[in-house]
């Protein structure tokens, strides 16, 4: 009998289907230059990413953070721009939402995703978890840093705010890393610049 091989994205997808990917030890690979998570992501259909990480409804509202994360505690991005086909609708984006990790969809695919989960981390080997500033490091110069993403209102009066980094890195991908420790990885086709760009 010929044995088959299965590639990293065929084996990632063998792990979620079956619903063991939260004691999985495995590195949860985000590609930021592709737009991908376990190889799915951006310009993928729902059925595609369900074939990875597997069945879940669209979430009604809620944000981009995955169905286990803290928004602001785990420093997601501020703003997801929406694309111009779907600019202008009342109703929120359909989003997939799983443990670790959430899609926004727009026109029937994929074109923002946000990681959380502590096995995560990019090509560049920014990680989860790292200080913010080694993980920015990773890019070069490429990503803006400031500490004023809105975090909402303090218990003592005032805005919170919490530190990212945001900067396109490669052609219609933009790239957030949240908080300090890095707590969250968000890749998008529109900017994800909350002063523009």
């Amino acid at each position: 009998m010929r044995r088959r091989w299965l590639g990293p994205v065929a084996v990632a997808a063998a792990t979620f289907a079956t619903g063991c990917g939260t004691d999985d030890v495995r590195p949860l690979v985000i590609d930021e230059r592709r737009g991908t998570v376990a190889g799915v992501g951006i310009g993928d259909k729902a059925a595609e990413i369900r074939r990875v990480f597997g069945e879940r409804p669209f979430a009604n509202g809620g944000g981009l953070a995955p169905a286990d994360s803290n928004f602001v505690e785990d420093g997601g991005p501020a703003v997801v721009r929406t694309p111009a086909p779907c600019n202008g609708r009342r109703s929120a984006p359909p989003l997939l939402r799983y443990d670790e990790v959430s899609f926004l969809f727009c026109g029937g695919r994929a074109y923002a995703f946000m990681v959380t989960g502590e096995r995560a981390r990019t090509t560049a080997a920014a990680a989860i978890g790292d200080s913010l500033a080694d993980a920015a490091a990773r890019y070069g110069g490429r990503l803006s840093c400031r500490d004023d993403a809105p975090g909402g209102e303090s218990p003592f009066g005032g805005q919170q705010n919490y530190p990212y980094c945001v900067g396109r890195v490669a052609a219609s991908r933009w790239l957030w890393l949240g908080e300090d420790e890095l707590g969250s990885i968000a890749v998008a086709s529109t900017s994800l610049d909350p002063h523009g760009g």
